[in-house]
């Protein structure tokens, strides 16, 4: 398998120079700069592109921008600024003039075309199922201290609550290893998804935007994104620069859980190379609910990264290297003031990427690679009487990922208007010690292959379609304390899907997909037999769990007008072997823990959302959403699927400036009686809440956001939280305050 891989990288990846060279003579420079057109005032950090040539910059403090070594041609040249119309115009190389162009942008209440790299490969708009993305500022808005808190009521979007620094996001109903988790297109290399109590090994305030693909992505991306795909993006290996020093500082601190943490990047560049740097750092104490304190749900984290880019002739690539170190409480012994549980993880991760691009039938060619060593340790804290403290290592992990993709991008092909070709492989090893180890060593590798085209039907209607076969090998091996353990499971598995999108008019959008996506059992479902004492309960495996084999329909209506924004979005999922981590309503009498088996079934889910945007008058916009999710085992009884979460609802109104913002929102979430074989129900709530902030400036260079939760401080409970019976209730009243420089 690793030599097959090997082959087929080095084999494409030769074609690609051998294609891709071309002569440095004849080239020219743009420059100008970007302002708004209403005010004038220049605009920093637009982004400025050549959408043949996929080259671009971003503008810098006073709007001015530069491209270079530019060959003879015609081009698009695409301007974007987020709450900005995207400014597209024709130009000829060297025909038109080279420098102090002005690009004045038009303000806009709605963003409906900006491109959404995670659903497509080929960076155009067009979308084929529900997708969203999250801008500096959203997320800015949305500060928290988790991933899965900050996406917590988007359209589809719920949170796996186990205290706020595991907090995971769920999509339509699917968690865990069914919901991929992106950095920068690639795997992030950590447990997050095995069970509630891991963590996501990154700093969200470390985001310049996330992007999320509601719905089955298992042809782009394989294995785990049976349920959707969530794409973190930073800045540690650069894609587009500006000149000179460039950067962003940013305090944000929380009442709920007297947080504070601080935040820091800077870029230095010219117009072939940049380096950057960042480091982060958060800490706080345990949550505050309406009860009193949460114990066990302190966090203390802190990441630094360092990367380089550069860009020469028809190519470009980058290099960063991370580092993270996080300890966390979980809410576990709540009733046992002298014991913790604590996690302790670290993570080193490299990762790089190089870009062609190429004047013959095969445009682009990207190859990306990520590697990255995982430790986790669980351990277990008691308070002697005599005042010592007793620490027992209970658990640990190590795993060490390797990831790459590697896609080439082509032009026309008879009907076919562009597409991509790719192949993507994974060779994961697993290490676990420890008395309460959960599995046996492991090591696993995967090769994808896929094809993805879009096919032109007419002037409003477009065709995408494309496969991917997959190849998998995971081969568990004794450790200390599984002894004699061997045995090796393969399969292959193919995904695939066909999908629509059509523009009948200017402001109307459908679009439409049917595919068929897969997911791999983990580690933990096939072969755990143990004790998971963070989990508190007794895990048993199936090794003879077969892969997850989903078939689903998604679609979407999106109309928009000057005021008005309507996006609705439904779906059916029908899922054969679909795994559930089942209690058995018995008790391990060595532990004490609950028994949970995992067991398979065929289910579905079915649901969908909509949202509305609306400006009441020049100022005043509404934001309203509800989403909603069945899911049901397709058994006699249809029995239901754990964790499902219950309809909800969201309404918000801001008033808005441009300089300043102000508003407030109610979130309602129905009672959830529709639950699992030994599932509590719970009840709806209302919360509310209000926010408030202010730019400095146009382009948002200082920006203050101030936010406040559970205004009233509500005792409510979430179906979604892990905590054990859910006996406590979930955040009271928080305060949230943000400070953001760009520089």
């Amino acid at each position: 398998m690793k030599k097959l891989y090997s082959i087929i990288i080095s084999t494409i990846l030769f074609t690609s120079l051998a294609i891709s060279g071309e002569t440095t003579a004849g080239r020219f420079s743009l420059s100008g700069t970007v302002v708004d057109q209403t005010s004038g005032d220049p605009m920093m950090r637009a982004s400025v592109y050549i959408v043949e040539l996929q080259k671009g910059t971003i503008t810098d403090r006073t709007g001015n921008f530069t491209i270079e070594r530019i060959p003879h041609g015609s081009y698009t040249l695409r301007v974007q600024f987020v709450g900005y119309y995207t400014y597209n115009t024709d130009i000829v190389i060297p025909g038109d003039a080279l420098t102090d162009i002005t690009i004045g942008l038009n303000s806009r209440v709605f963003e409906v075309d900006e491109v959404i790299v995670t659903a497509s490969p080929l960076g155009t708009p067009v979308l084929y199922q529900p997708a969203q993305a999250f801008s500096s500022e959203d997320i800015q808005r949305r500060a928290t201290v988790s991933l899965g808190e900050m996406l917590d009521w988007e359209p589809g979007l719920a949170m796996r609550s186990f205290g706020s620094a595991p907090a995971r996001p769920v999509i339509r109903g699917m968690d865990g290893d069914r919901v991929l988790i992106l950095d920068n297109g690639e795997r992030i290399g950590d447990l997050s998804e095995i069970t509630p109590d891991h963590s996501i090994a990154m700093d969200p305030m470390c985001a310049d935007r996330v992007e999320v693909v509601r719905g089955p992505a298992s042809l782009l991306y394989g294995s785990s994104a049976l349920g959707g795909v969530i794409n973190v993006f930073t800045d540690d290996t650069p894609r587009i620069w500006s000149r000179g020093t460039s950067g962003a500082i940013a305090f944000y601190g929380s009442t709920m859980n007297n947080l504070g943490s601080g935040f820091g990047r800077v870029m230095h560049g010219d117009d072939s190379w940049v380096a950057t740097g960042r480091v982060s750092y958060r800490e706080s104490g345990n949550i505050y609910t309406p009860e009193g304190r949460l114990p066990g749900t302190y966090l203390q984290q802190l990441t630094g990264a360092a990367g380089a880019g550069f860009r020469h002739n028809n190519m470009n690539g980058g290099l960063s290297i991370e580092l993270l170190d996080k300890t966390y409480g979980l809410p576990e012994e709540i009733d046992d003031p002298d014991t913790d549980i604590e996690i302790r993880m670290d993570r080193q991760r490299m990762r790089g990427y190089l870009n062609i691009q190429s004047a013959g039938f095969f445009e682009n060619y990207e190859l990306r690679l990520s590697g990255s060593r995982y430790f986790h340790e669980e351990v277990e804290i008691e308070r002697e009487e005599d005042g010592t403290i007793k620490e027992d290592m209970e658990l640990d992990f190590i795993q060490n990922t390797l990831s790459s993709t590697l896609t080439i991008k082509h032009g026309s092909l008879g009907v076919i208007e562009s597409g991509v070709i790719g192949v993507n492989g994974i060779l994961r090893r697993l290490d676990t010690t420890g008395p309460e180890a959960l599995t046996p060593d492991a090591r696993s590798s995967f090769l994808g292959v896929f094809i993805y085209e879009e096919i032109p039907l007419s002037t409003i209607a477009r065709l995408q379609m494309g496969g991917r076969v997959e190849f998998q090998r995971i081969n568990a091996i004794e450790n200390e304390k599984y002894y004699d353990y061997d045995m090796t499971r393969t399969s292959t598995t193919f995904s695939g899907s066909i999908g629509a999108n059509m523009k009948p008019a200017e402001n109307v959008e459908i679009g439409f997909q049917i595919a068929r996506a897969h997911r791999i059992p983990s580690i933990e479902e096939l072969f755990s037999d143990a004790a998971h004492l963070a989990a508190g309960a007794y895990e048993i495996g199936n090794p003879e769990l077969k892969n997850e084999i989903g078939h689903g329909v998604d679609a979407f209506v999106r109309v928009s007008t000057n005021r008005v924004f309507v996006d609705i979005a439904g779906f059916y999922n029908r899922i054969n072997d679909y795994i559930v981590r089942q209690p058995t309503g018995e008790i391990h009498e060595p532990s004490g823990f609950p028994i949970i088996v995992y067991e398979a079934g065929d289910a579905e889910l079915i649901g969908g959302e909509i949202g509305v945007k609306m400006v009441l008058n020049e100022n005043i916009r509404l934001d309203a959403r509800m989403d909603y999710v069945h899911g049901a085992r397709r058994d006699v009884d249809r029995t239901p699927l754990p964790f499902m979460p219950p309809l909800r609802s969201f309404i918000g109104v801001t008033y808005d400036k441009k300089d300043w913002w102000i508003g407030a929102n109610s979130r309602i979430a129905s009672e959830q009686t529709r639950t699992a074989i030994e599932e509590d129900p719970t009840d709806s709530y209302v919360l509310f809440g209000f926010e408030a902030g202010y730019r400095f400036d146009v382009s948002g260079r200082h920006v203050v956001s101030f936010r406040i939760d559970n205004l009233l401080n509500t005792v409510y409970r979430d179906h979604l939280s892990r905590v054990e019976d859910r006996d406590n209730p979930m955040p009271g009243r928080s305060a949230h305050l943000m400070y953001k420089w760009y520089f």
